[in-house]
């Protein structure tokens, strides 16, 4: 039901049943084309208000989902502003997401205007040319070969050598870390031997928010797979009961920094807080929530 103009509830019923605030949807690019809009959304505090907005955060598309759920379950900032007693966090936020390598780009840009940058990895803070904080380590995502098809078999990973496998989505690996593990666990004579088909088996998304929802576009009875992260189809069904394989040799350590090097006092607030642990934390809440990985 919509509450304003900005903001609606979207139910994802097929393979996911997080509930998000929503945004119109960014247009799908050819990988290597003009680089795809993030996507962003206002999650709205708990009176249903989505102005001023008091922090912009700029996510790698795996956090897409754990960052703005609103429910099943609740996501990092819906807890976060609910986390202060005293209502110093019941504030609009506004979360935008693309791959880490774009949102690099465009934050190096200049005015941005990001409180709080997280990445796929933990190399790309390190990259930003712009006033920053020290980086820190926030999570650790697992790659995963995810087919709707609970009957197409994945072939222990060995995707190129089942025909019935037709298409294989795969985020730009150029850009999103995600794909550059996806790259890697299939090797190169996998890759080339995909990418040479004819047609081609091998479809390269701008992000893999975008993969994943191209493999979930193709439904329940089609032939195609996708590597995407393990957060994206953690729940409903849990991913014990999906057809999918975890990669956590593949793991990505995942990595932040706060904008400017002299911080809003709310992204210092905004950080403290992703990085507590104990139930109904931050940390429990990507870990038991969205199949994130502990640290180290």
């Amino acid at each position: 039901m919509r509450k304003s103009v900005l903001l609606a509830t979207v139910l994802f019923a097929v393979s996911s049943s997080f509930t998000l605030a929503a945004s119109p949807k960014a247009k799908k690019a050819k990988a290597g084309s003009v680089r795809v809009a993030d996507e962003c959304i206002v999650i709205p505090n708990s009176s249903g208000t989505t102005s001023p907005i008091a922090l912009n955060i700029a996510v790698a598309s795996n956090m897409w989902k754990p960052m703005t759920s609103t429910a099943n379950p609740v996501g990092v900032v819906k807890a976060f502003q609910a986390s202060d007693a005293t209502g110093a966090t019941d504030v609009p936020i506004r979360v935008c997401h693309n791959s880490t390598g774009a949102l690099v780009e465009e934050i190096n840009k200049g005015g941005s205007g990001f409180d709080v940058f997280l990445a796929a990895n933990d190399t790309a803070p390190n990259e930003i040319t712009v006033s920053h904080t020290s980086p820190f380590d926030y999570t650790k995502g697992i790659p995963v070969l995810w087919a709707p098809n609970t009957s197409l078999s994945l072939n222990n990973g060995d995707v190129a050598d089942n025909p019935a496998i037709t298409m294989v989505e795969v985020a730009n690996p150029e850009t999103a870390p995600y794909g550059a593990a996806a790259k890697k666990i299939l090797g190169d004579v996998q890759w080339q031997e995909l990418k040479e088909a004819v047609p081609t088996r091998l479809h390269i998304n701008d992000n893999i928010e975008l993969t994943y929802e191209a493999v979930e576009t193709a439904g329940a009875t089609s032939s195609t797979v996708g590597f995407v992260a393990k957060s994206q189809i953690c729940n409903s069904p849990p991913f014990s009961q999906r057809n999918a394989i975890a990669y956590p040799a593949y793991a990505l350590i995942q990595a932040g920094t706060l904008l400017p090097a002299t911080p809003l006092v709310l992204a210092t607030t905004f950080k403290a807080w992703l990085l507590t642990t104990g139930s109904g934390s931050a940390q429990d809440i990507l870990i038991e929530g969205f199949c994130y990985a502990p640290l180290p």
